[in-house]
């Protein structure tokens, strides 16, 4: 996955107050479905109500002793306000999903998991090496990097079909509005239990260890948050919240 940003993102927001204890704002980017985030839409506005990055921001706000509250808001703006401190906190990403302008800006947590992007289909042949894609549609997220593919889309050596979620490529793969699609091997693990015609090829791309990336205007020490990370670890904790 990619999260230019998973893949699945989960933002951060601070705000202190001298009067009161410190809130954090987990943001969560509205591109980010299941197994990473579930949206509830029945109250008039969307609230994330389940998944995983829902699942990891309690725990580690736990952890930190800070108290939470989740909001949704744009893949677009999470680099910027990473940077300028507007936000605080992104999880299970990593430094090449980010434009690299914003990458040395900020602070790099140890690893939550491995993240590999698998090509997906359910209907074409078989993949086992990038040139099988040639001259393919090739489904992916909106405002997402993919390092592996993306000389290959900017030389239209393989053609990119830009979409607004994993959940609505599968669709287009189902009903052959495209050929193969880009997907995490979370993700693909989760919708395979739904799809069982979707099969994957792993061609080794962007296998990362996904992390937290911390702005340096936060107010939270990486230190603080490393332990957190570990503290889940050890306790397994996370290896819980990775497998819904």
């Amino acid at each position: 996955m990619r999260f230019s940003l998973v893949v699945t993102s989960l933002i951060l927001f601070t705000g202190i107050s001298n009067a009161k204890p410190k809130i954090v704002y987990y943001g969560v980017a509205n591109e980010t479905n299941l197994p990473f985030v579930e949206v509830d839409n029945s109250k008039g506005r969307p609230e994330i109500s389940g998944g995983i990055l829902k699942k990891l921001a309690e725990a580690l706000t736990k952890e930190l002793g800070l108290n939470s509250s989740l909001v949704l808001l744009p893949q677009k703006r999470v680099g910027p306000d990473l940077a300028a401190g507007d936000l605080s906190l992104v999880c299970f990403v990593h430094e090449n999903w980010f434009p690299k302008e914003f990458t040395a800006k900020l602070l790099w947590s140890d690893a939550l998991a491995t993240n590999t992007n698998l090509i997906a289909t359910a209907k074409q042949k078989p993949v086992t090496k990038i040139e099988d894609l040639y001259g393919k549609q090739v489904g992916t997220i909106v405002n997402y990097y993919y390092k592996t593919l993306d000389p290959y889309f900017e030389s239209n050596k393989i053609l990119r079909e830009t979409g607004p979620s994993t959940s609505s490529n599968i669709q287009k793969l189902i009903h052959r509005r495209i050929d193969y699609m880009i997907i995490s091997n979370m993700e693909f693990d989760f919708y395979k239990k739904k799809y069982p015609q979707l099969h994957s090829y792993d061609l080794k791309m962007d296998v990362l260890n996904v992390k937290c990336a911390l702005s340096k205007k936060a107010g939270i020490e990486l230190k603080d948050l490393n332990q957190a990370i570990a503290n889940l670890k050890k306790t397994g904790a996370l290896d819980k919240i990775l497998k819904p």
